[in-house]
């Protein structure tokens, strides 16, 4: 079973504004995130992969949100990190505050309310930082930041898939701070890496 290195769980309202930018950012750093939308495929059963998702993760980062907070599935995956977290013996759970107080948390579960926390607003370098001061290490080799897809490069067609699960994936382009540019080839699906000769 694939393992990944921590799980995002979030509410779907959460997703443009922290979410998705959080698991970019992390995954970039060569971290190997559990995300909904980098992970599930058309017709996955959502509970069999969540579930999944959950066991082989080693940390859960929980973003605690007003979304959150009403919303069936992220309780679910909060549930289980809970359970997860008590059979293990040890700290799994990551909480992350987002437009929410302590006493919102408080309000929602006095246990969770007393775990130290980090709130959105300290952007997503130093919440990054954060995290990999607890869980260490990236698995993966950082990967170039997703800045945009290419334009200077022929589009992969239709029919190109990933050479590693078969899926398709997209080129992107990367711009360094000296001046060098070059481009690969990422898989939607399995987020395989693959450099490009423009």
């Amino acid at each position: 079973m694939q393992s990944f290195d921590l799980f995002i769980s979030h509410a779907s309202e959460d997703k443009e504004e922290i979410a998705r930018p959080l698991a970019e950012h992390l995954r970039a750093k060569g971290y190997n995130v559990w995300f909904d939308e980098m992970t599930l495929k058309l017709g996955d059963s959502l509970r069999r992969n969540i579930d999944k998702g959950l066991s082989a993760s080693k940390y859960g980062v929980v973003i605690f949100s007003p979304s959150f907070f009403e919303k069936q599935w992220p309780q679910y995956e909060l549930d289980s990190l809970v359970q997860i977290e008590l059979n293990r013996g040890s700290k799994c759970i990551l909480p992350i505050w987002h437009k929410v107080t302590h006493k919102d948390v408080f309000s929602y579960s006095p246990s969770l309310a007393d775990k130290v926390a980090d709130v959105s607003t300290l952007g997503l370098e130093r919440l990054c930082t954060r995290i990999a001061d607890v869980i260490g290490a990236p698995s993966l080799a950082p990967q170039p930041q997703l800045l945009r897809p290419a334009t200077t490069v022929t589009e992969i067609d239709d029919e190109e898939k990933c050479p590693k699960c078969g899926q398709k994936g997209e080129i992107f382009g990367y711009d360094g701070s000296e001046g060098d540019s070059f481009c690969w080839f990422e898989c939607n699906h399995c987020g395989h890496f693959q450099p490009l000769t423009v």
